[in-house]
């Protein structure tokens, strides 16, 4: 007759048994873990750049994702390339093609000529515009415009950039409008938000054949208002170079979005990130790069994202200083108020409606009796 084994045989044996699964499990999962998380180095022959693969990257090349072919470079839709093939690609979008892929020949409505007919200014206020927007442009022009009226010994003047709205009633009032003050650019394409980059391109041309001179191009968008006594000061203290200069609040490493509002596809841009670039609503740029940014613009893609294509990537490849200074204003800067507004040396704030733009204007123009 057999002896049962005791209880203490039991433990162990159960024990033992709980160990060896235990251990599989971690030994499994650290080769799991290694297998997507290694990093794999290229010999000094490959100039001994390295490649982190992670799970994603792992998973997307298992499943052979498709793919997109640009400039003999075949791109995974997801974004992944190698460093190496990522710079060839750079430098093959930065080296621009033979023959026009976006050409802005556009129909002038109202040439605005005569705005730069006697001389050109030191600063042209540039607005784009919406036609329908008529008492948002008599704001600015009793405001920001109207200091180009008052005696300085540097020139300003405004221009406000406009593309077609498509209703006859609207364009002709843009027209009359155009009659009475002077200072509207009309094109002809249609006014939307995909084409803001392309009325930026308009006035780029506008610029280099109508108003050339200028020293400093300033754009602001319709919501900005803008301190132009600092801004000619702090212009009057940088270094005018040959290269040209942007300035404004400049962003880095900003990703490239393939979805949303502000898609941009594979084929238009092929790096995952943008090159530096000014925010938006308020920057400038210096008149002897103007012509030359928008002559290189007619050989990229369109991208309908204005700021990104005109200051990040003409800028580049006009090879611009890009000049940060923290009085420009960016999208997440507050509402101002007034009077510290006018005192805290800024340059421009957003998020300013016609209301507050007169408050601005008078706490800047008549602090004491205003504030």
């Amino acid at each position: 007759m057999r002896n049962k084994p005791s209880k203490i045989v039991k433990t162990i044996c159960v024990w033992s048994t709980c160990m060896v699964v235990f251990f599989c499990v971690i030994d499994h999962t650290v080769v799991s873990i290694g297998i997507k998380s290694t990093k794999y180095t290229i010999d000094d022959k490959h100039v001994g750049i390295t490649h982190q693969y992670d799970a994603e990257f792992e998973e997307l090349t298992r499943k052979e994702q498709p793919k997109v072919k640009w400039n003999n470079f075949y791109l995974n839709y997801s974004g992944k390339v190698d460093r190496l093939q990522l710079q060839a690609i750079e430098a093959r979008y930065f080296s621009l093609p033979e023959t026009k892929v976006n050409p802005i020949d556009h129909e002038l409505i109202i040439t605005g000529k005569p705005i730069c007919d006697l001389n050109s200014p030191y600063l042209l206020i540039v607005v784009p515009s919406v036609p329908s927007h008529v008492s948002i442009r008599a704001v600015i022009r009793n405001t920001i415009g109207s200091y180009g009226r008052y005696t300085s010994p540097f020139s300003v003047k405004l221009v406000f950039v406009l593309g077609r709205d498509g209703d006859a009633y609207t364009d002709l009032a843009v027209r009359n409008e155009s009659h009475f003050y002077g200072d509207i650019v009309q094109a002809d394409f249609v006014e939307s938000y995909y084409n803001l980059t392309r009325k930026m391109l308009v006035t780029l041309k506008w610029v280099s054949v109508y108003c050339s001179e200028i020293d400093y191009m300033l754009k602001l968008d319709e919501d900005v208002f803008v301190n132009i006594p600092v801004l000619i000061k702090y212009l009057k203290t940088f270094r005018y170079t040959t290269d040209g200069s942007i300035h404004g609040h400049i962003n880095s490493d900003s990703p490239v979005r393939r979805t949303g509002k502000w898609a941009v596809k594979w084929t238009d841009f092929p790096m995952p990130q943008y090159p530096n670039y000014a925010a938006g609503n308020s920057y400038v740029i210096s008149g002897n790069i103007i012509s030359r940014m928008f002559t290189v613009s007619e050989y990229l893609p369109y991208i309908p994202i204005e700021d990104v294509f005109v200051t990040g990537i003409l800028g580049k490849i006009v090879k611009a200083e890009l000049v940060q200074h923290n009085g420009f204003t960016y999208w997440l800067d507050s509402e101002p108020f007034p009077c510290a507004f006018a005192v805290s040396g800024k340059i421009s704030s957003t998020k300013v409606s016609s209301f507050l733009m007169r408050e601005l204007w008078n706490a800047c123009t008549a602090f004491h009796t205003f504030c």
